[in-house]
């Protein structure tokens, strides 16, 4: 007999009352034949989350919401995540390596408008602001939105020929 406690979290738990007066709460039971192999995963995972909840500190909280992040979808959808976020950083770092190539070794910026890139700029620092705001979202989604902002500012930094000079113990900007 195994009893699946894997697939019910903490969260969900609700304590008993102590009136005689409320009715008893229903519980259902589901039985149900697994197979090994599944029998051998349920039980490596929950001696595994047993060992790092006792040597890494994590409460059992902290290893559900592990948990649930890692199995709340099914494992196709999760590898398709990952390979479409993979392939989504592999093409910005692209598109930046790029942009700074482009940028980098020139002086005359003619038929580039330094308007339309402060525009630009701006949009990106405040859509990075927004999502630090937001706390579901992802860090590779984080990580590309900085590094482009860091770049956007890089970049109207060299159109609008800016210099950052320290007079006063303060940083100014020398345009």
């Amino acid at each position: 007999l195994n009893v699946d406690q894997l697939s019910v979290m903490q969260r969900f738990y609700r304590a008993l009352e102590d009136d005689e007066q409320t009715p008893d709460p229903r519980v259902s039971i589901r039985l149900e034949t697994i197979p090994m192999w599944r029998y051998s995963l349920n039980s490596m995972m929950r001696n595994g989350m047993k060992t790092f909840e006792e040597n890494s500190g994590m409460t059992r909280r902290d290893l559900e919401d592990v948990q649930e992040l890692l199995f709340r979808h099914p494992i196709h959808l999760l590898i398709a995540m990952q390979v479409v976020a993979w392939l989504s950083f592999f093409f910005s770092a692209m598109a930046f390596k790029n942009e700074v190539s482009y940028f980098k070794g020139r002086e005359d910026y003619r038929g580039l408008s330094s308007r339309s890139l402060f525009t630009e700029t701006i949009h990106s620092v405040v859509i990075l602001l927004y999502m630090w705001d937001f706390d579901d979202t992802s860090n590779m989604v984080m990580l590309q939105m900085s590094i482009g902002t860091f770049i956007d500012l890089w970049k109207y930094g060299r159109v609008a020929r800016l210099g950052i000079y320290i007079e006063h113990k303060l940083p100014w900007v020398l345009s």
